[in-house]
């Protein structure tokens, strides 16, 4: 029984040669051996040597801090939540202790997913939680793992109640979120040169012409430009 490992990715044919003591001999083709890179799609945690896990690359185990790893294996150390070998998730933890064991994931207000920090719920706005939005794969208050994806990002559009209109006549520019109701800022950029900062503008104005209205927003997922449209003023 050989156990070993290769330095370098490519594909490995494996022959076993055998002699028996009369004298006879042959070889016998035992497989081919991939070896992958060090990439994620290709590493998997799993259970090594001793039931510890670490980083499965192709066919070699990767265990956890050896000084001199092949060159197949990942540098980072395996800590956070993965998909493991079996398709199950696993979370592996920094020796120690730290954030990352002290805090679980669970029901806050609303019913919305909070950090509990020794047992204790840390609001979005405590200085020393863990950053807000949750999302990622973590270990629950409750015990199992749960992955939180990002919710998409709300749509944003605008409207101007006329567009058609004569000088000082007011009119009512309206910025509308649809989709997820996260905090948005608003801009109203009028084409005259006056930036108006709300989700809902009244303007006029002050002299002829033709102006082209856009609507500037930004929260936390992103940030853009919407043109509104042209209004013309006679």
């Amino acid at each position: 029984m050989s156990n070993a490992y290769y330095l370098d990715v490519g594909q490995y044919d494996v022959t076993l040669r055998w002699e028996t003591t009369s004298g006879a001999s042959g070889t016998v083709a035992c497989g081919t051996v991939v070896v992958f890179t060090n990439t994620p799609a290709s590493c998997r945690i799993g259970l090594g040597p001793a039931d510890g896990l670490g980083w499965w690359c192709g066919n070699l185990f990767c265990p956890q801090g050896d000084p001199t790893p092949p060159t197949v294996c990942p540098t980072s150390l395996p800590y956070g939540c993965y998909t493991g070998m079996d398709g199950g998730m696993y979370c592996i933890d920094p020796p120690g202790g730290g954030t990352a064991r002290e805090c679980l994931v669970g029901q806050g207000p609303a019913d919305a997913f909070a950090w509990y920090c020794n047992g204790q719920l840390c609001p979005q706005t405590t200085s020393g939680c863990p950053p807000y939005p949750i999302y990622g794969c973590f270990r629950t208050v409750s015990g199992p793992t749960i992955c939180i994806d990002p919710a998409p990002s709300p749509s944003i559009s605008c409207t101007i109640s006329k567009t058609q209109v004569v000088v000082g006549e007011v009119i009512v520019f309206t910025a509308i979120q649809v989709g997820l109701a996260i905090p948005v800022s608003f801009i109203f950029d009028h084409g005259d040169g006056t930036l108006d900062p709300t989700s809902q503008s009244n303007a006029y104005y002050a002299a002829p012409g033709s102006y082209q209205v856009r609507l500037q927003w930004s929260h936390a997922g992103g940030s853009g430009i919407e043109d509104c449209g042209t209004v013309t003023v006679t």
